[in-house]
């Protein structure tokens, strides 16, 4: 699973956050970037609804960081860029975008530079690489919601011009994603895959732990 130390919490402290709505917190940090961090509870597909609406606001994801540590309880944190002047982010309702569907057709497929997809016990690990592009994750998570797999855990950087994300999934419901599943995102990613000499790093789906 990915490593995300900094956000472990006592059981007292995850049980108030269970119970309590969801709420977000925009920072400003310096360089036109800020840190938008949500927790609480969120619902399926919260973070592909986030990621349209910043896209659609033209708005960058830098890097981020995600945790599902009980059904519906998250922890995130999300480093944004508006590539726009004047775009007034802290007069935007983060929790509303987190649950609406955004009111725009679909993005732009991603292109993905190589890929690696394996089977880690219960779960799917995806690790990616590519161009960095805006709107990225969006399409990438709307790739994983067709084949009904979810992030349970994620972890988004871009270093220069290149992304490199890693992401944990399962099925609704915190199912383990079967074969045909893991197949068929595996044929889904390598359609996403530039034909540029790299391709996959794993020709198939590999079962470890």
């Amino acid at each position: 699973m990915l490593d995300t130390p900094l956000w472990t919490r006592s059981p007292a402290r995850a049980a108030a956050v269970s119970l309590a709505p969801a709420t977000a917190k925009l920072t400003s940090i310096g360089g036109g970037r800020h840190l938008l961090e949500l927790s609480g509870r969120l619902a399926l597909g919260w973070m592909g609804r986030l990621a349209a609406a910043l896209a659609e606001r033209r708005v960058s994801v830098v890097s981020a960081r995600a945790r599902q540590s009980a059904p519906r309880l998250w922890v995130a944190a999300f480093e944004i860029e508006p590539l726009d002047p004047g775009v007034a982010l802290d007069s935007l309702d983060w929790v509303a975008f987190a649950a609406l569907a955004p009111g725009r057709a679909v993005g732009v497929e991603p292109r993905l530079g190589s890929f690696r997809l394996e089977r880690t016990g219960d779960a799917l690990q995806v690790e990616i690489h590519a161009q960095d592009q805006l709107g990225f994750l969006d399409g990438i998570l709307r790739t994983f919601a067709a084949c009904s797999l979810f992030p349970e855990e994620m972890l988004v950087e871009t270093r220069g011009a290149e992304v490199l994300d890693t992401f944990v999934l399962r099925g609704i419901g915190g199912s383990m994603p079967p074969r045909a599943i893991s197949e068929a995102l595996q044929a889904r990613l390598a359609r996403l895959t530039r034909a540029d000499g790299r391709g996959a790093l794993s020709g198939r789906a590999k079962t470890s732990r």
